[in-house]
């Protein structure tokens, strides 16, 4: 029998794109030809809901106060965020194992298949995992959200990891 407690995290993101000059940037991977987020970061969604899946882990946010201190700094790179809930899971007083993420995003827009590739192995990479460790899956919306009508794109992440 393991000794180690099997865990699931859980972390949401969304944001609405802009009408600026800002690059696209999902999962720590730079989308060149696209649109970029309304926000004050570069508004990853998948980093931001990453983040907010180790927070629920630790139970120490990352978004909000500390992430907005870092962007009035001119820090404004979803990575550097994703490093602090990192740090926070290295800091905690067990031994944490990430083991599987899942990412689904809905949106019209941007065909996610194309990048599905890119985006996964950036993500693996920044998490220490193997691409085939993460998942990515993606709907349109149908139309019925202001997602499903283009304006945005939104992220959930389940991250099943273990600790003892």
């Amino acid at each position: 029998m393991s000794d180690r407690i099997f865990v699931t995290g859980l972390g949401e993101d969304s944001h609405r794109f802009t009408t600026q000059k800002k690059a696209l940037v999902l999962g720590g991977y730079t989308c060149n030809d696209q649109g970029g987020f309304e926000a004050n970061s570069d508004g990853d969604v998948i980093l931001h809901a990453l983040c907010n899946a180790i927070s629920s882990l630790t139970g120490k946010p990352v978004l909000g106060p500390r992430a907005d201190a870092l962007c009035r700094q001119g820090k404004t790179n979803s990575r550097t965020y994703l490093a602090l809930a990192l740090e926070d899971l290295q800091n905690d007083n067990r031994e944490w194992e990430l083991h599987h993420i899942a990412i689904s995003l809905e949106g019209a827009r941007p065909k996610i298949i194309p990048l599905q590739e890119k985006i996964r192995d950036s993500v693996a990479a920044l998490i220490g995992l193997e691409a085939e460790d993460v998942g990515i899956t993606a709907n349109t919306g149908e139309d019925l959200t202001a997602f499903g009508q283009g304006q945005g794109l939104r992220c959930t992440v389940v991250l099943s990891a273990s600790y003892r």
